[in-house]
């Protein structure tokens, strides 16, 4: 039997996200992709967001905006799973703009999609899916030390298997600097002599 093949993301790294922040600011996707990246919700779960489910600076989530028969849009009194329910602190910092705005998502979730594809295109920024923020999150928050509890209740994952076998990626930066990190455990293991290393080269037989 052929072995599994496991689909090739490209998920955004710390860079990256900075530079989508940038390309954002001030537009109509920048509080969806904030929220995408920093809550992190899913498309359904932004588009069933309203200004009711402000509270201070605690976001509510607890709807979703999803396709029903006929690609008719369904706002769901309930999310994805029971542990999709939840309350997320937001930073002042965004909190305060979804309040400047006065909206939280003018897009339907189809809308949102295609309006993120654009700016990446339109920006030259490598190709990836709204989902895929999601996936960027925890490998950030991980790189951060964050506890895998913390990680999977913010995310609302219902357990942990999808969020530390298909949303934990480790990006090439870091994977380096961890890699040179063990290199140098060993290192410091080896004696160092100060008599030069036999030349490769040399047969020292005769």
């Amino acid at each position: 039997m052929p072995g599994i093949v496991h689909p090739v993301l490209n998920i955004p790294g710390e860079h990256q996200i900075t530079a989508l922040f940038e390309q954002i600011r001030g537009t109509r996707l920048e509080i969806p992709v904030l929220l995408a990246v920093i809550v992190p919700a899913r498309r359904s779960e932004i588009c069933g967001l309203s200004l009711d489910d402000l509270h201070g600076d605690i976001l509510h989530i607890h709807r979703a905006m999803v396709y029903g028969a006929g690609n008719q849009l369904i706002l769901k009194d309930y999310p994805k799973t029971d542990k999709s329910n939840r309350e997320i602190l937001l930073p002042q910092y965004v909190a305060d703009l979804i309040r400047e705005r006065g909206v939280i998502c003018d897009y339907t979730p189809g809308g949102l999609s295609r309006a993120f594809t654009y700016l990446l295109h339109k920006c030259g920024m490598d190709h990836c899916r709204l989902h895929d923020l999601r996936h960027s999150f925890v490998s950030i928050a991980h790189a951060q030390h964050m506890p895998d509890a913390y990680i999977q209740e913010r995310g609302g994952w219902s357990t942990d298997f999808v969020m530390k076998n298909v949303y934990r990626h480790t990006f090439d930066d870091v994977r380096t600097a961890e890699q040179q990190k063990i290199n140098q455990a060993f290192v410091s293991l080896i004696p160092k002599d100060k008599k030069s290393p036999p030349d490769a080269h040399t047969d020292n037989r005769g």
